[in-house]
């Protein structure tokens, strides 16, 4: 569990700072960028979980799935905000994937590194 909780704080920390510098879609792709290599280094650790395991719970942080219903629901109420906010959810999950993917291939060059697992 203290694994799981390193990366989540490290996903959300990644995700305030970058959004006080390249807003809140790039946020996310720096955020996904972040943790990726991280997972993958505390798999690595005699004691450390899966890649997996730790990325998913900072995987699901990342993901606007809140915003997606919220703009659902506006849209489905007649009000023309709601497809911005689905275009904004839409945009911040690319960036999310972009990011876990950019993330991965960064990390092939760590010594060690088992991407087959994540």
């Amino acid at each position: 569990m203290p694994w799981i909780l390193l990366v989540v704080y490290i996903a959300y920390g990644a995700q305030v700072i970058a959004d006080l510098f390249v807003g809140g879609v790039m946020s996310a792709f720096i955020g996904a960028l972040v943790i990726t290599p991280v997972t993958i280094l505390i798999a690595q650790h005699p004691r450390g979980p899966s890649p997996f395991v730790s990325f998913l719970p900072a995987f699901w942080l990342l993901v606007p799935g809140a915003l997606g219903l919220v703009g659902v629901a506006t849209l489905l109420d007649g009000d023309a905000a709601g497809l911005n906010t689905l275009m904004t959810t839409a945009t911040t999950m690319l960036a999310i994937s972009l990011g876990s993917l950019t993330g991965t291939a960064l990390s092939g060059g760590l010594p060690g590194s088992r991407l087959s697992h994540l």
